[in-house]
């Protein structure tokens, strides 16, 4: 069979630029067709090194067998252009963080001193590359690895909040005493020493979503494909990102709601650096901003359609935070 495919493509291809457009189309269909004849061969051919070698082939060739280069180099190309909301989304969250890196330029005019101020200082910028590497990994499809980062936003968050209020704090987080550090700022002290819910269910949330390995993680990742037999099915694991557009925009959302409660603990940390009024003026115009996307946003919707559960954790979260008045 080989000596007769070969000698067929190579008179095909010798006159293919010149052949009829039904001519072309009959080529490109036996060279579709090549990689099931191929699996067909094999089907029973004996176990040996050169057949698995050439199955892989044939699975990369039929698009079933992932390669680590094309998922390296894809992992920059955001997975979904089609949804507007998810764009919409990203510019509502450049808005709010260009209003943070606003208030932390002007608190940075002059020097500070003092080990609190500067961890505090320190911490806020560290946010700022959480919530980046958490909108871009969302922006592609890659939910599981952004709910990580927005995990460690909220312990940020949080040590911020602990040293803006507790400043003798910063001596045991910088004493290099594991033991006593884990004791004292382990992420669930710390929001008891804020007086916050040492259980908190947002974290909780980013926990079983993406930090920890459940199986609870693991499930958008499945889905039932047909098999030849009727009577059973098969699972099929995603790689490489998962187009999930409610998903991927609560993602943003929460990124957002994250930035905005930066503001407000920037506003406390650096008062004596800012400029009253104009806080003002942008905590109002950003607030307006986000409240009217929202707002946008649930009311398309489509809950028969679309994995409504993280919404629900956002409209929890952030009816909370606004009675608390962090937002």
């Amino acid at each position: 069979m080989l000596p007769n495919l070969q000698r067929f493509f190579k008179e095909a291809f010798a006159h293919y630029d010149e052949a009829s457009a039904d001519g072309k189309a009959y080529v490109d269909d036996k060279m579709a067709k090549i990689p099931d004849v191929f699996e067909l061969i094999l089907k029973n051919a004996p176990d040996a090194p050169d057949v698995r070698r050439l199955r892989r082939t044939i699975g990369r060739a039929k698009g079933k067998h992932p390669q680590s280069l094309q998922l390296i180099d894809n992992f920059h190309i955001i997975r979904d252009q089609s949804d507007k909301r998810i764009e919409e989304a990203k510019n509502v969250f450049c808005n709010v963080m260009q209003c943070l890196l606003d208030m932390l330029f002007d608190a940075t005019q002059e020097f500070h001193t003092g080990p609190a101020k500067i961890s505090i200082l320190g911490l806020f910028y560290w946010l700022i590359d959480e919530l980046t590497a958490a909108q871009f990994l969302a922006r592609r499809g890659y939910a599981t690895q952004a709910y990580t980062h927005l995990r460690v936003s909220l312990e940020i968050l949080d040590k911020i909040e602990l040293f803006t209020l507790h400043p003798e704090f910063v001596e045991i987080w910088g004493s290099g005493n594991d033991k006593e550090i884990f004791e004292q700022l382990a992420p669930p002290r710390v929001r008891e020493r804020l007086g916050k819910d040492s259980r908190d269910s947002m974290y909780k949330y980013f926990s079983e979503q993406g930090s920890h390995a459940t199986f609870t993680a693991i499930q958008p990742r499945l889905r039932i494909e047909p098999t030849p037999s009727s009577e059973d099915f098969g699972i099929a694991i995603t790689l490489g990102g998962k187009r999930e557009s409610a998903r991927q925009i609560s993602i943003l959302i929460y990124c957002i709601l994250v930035t905005t409660q930066a503001i407000i603990k920037a506003a406390s940390a650096f008062e004596d650096r800012l400029n009253a009024e104009d806080l003002t003026q942008m905590i109002i115009s950003t607030n307006q901003e986000c409240t009217s996307f929202f707002g946008r946003f649930l009311d398309t919707v489509d809950r028969s359609k679309e994995d409504v559960a993280p919404l629900e954790i956002i409209l929890a979260s952030w009816q909370r935070m606004r009675e608390n008045g962090q937002l």
